[in-house]
């Protein structure tokens, strides 16, 4: 769902982190963000709110975590 990859990299770049440096302190492989944000992999819903959310979630609107997570809730 590119609607999710968008969002994410939103997210991603208010939260002031590049790809790598959110891969970095999520603990995951730096193509992991790379490939969500382009679609080319399908979100994994206990990745997502386990290893990124916490570090996306302070700098982000409740509404955009919650848009986020459904999107991710889908696959």
């Amino acid at each position: 769902n590119p609607q999710f990859g968008i969002l994410l990299r939103h997210m991603r770049i208010r939260a002031g982190l590049t790809q790598s440096g959110l891969a970095h302190i999520a603990k995951y492989d730096s193509s992991l963000i790379s490939h969500l944000e382009t679609g080319k992999r399908q979100p994994n819903y206990f990745v997502l709110t386990k290893g990124i959310m916490p570090h996306l979630a302070p700098y982000n609107s409740p509404d955009d975590i919650q848009r986020l997570l459904a999107l991710a809730w889908r696959f």
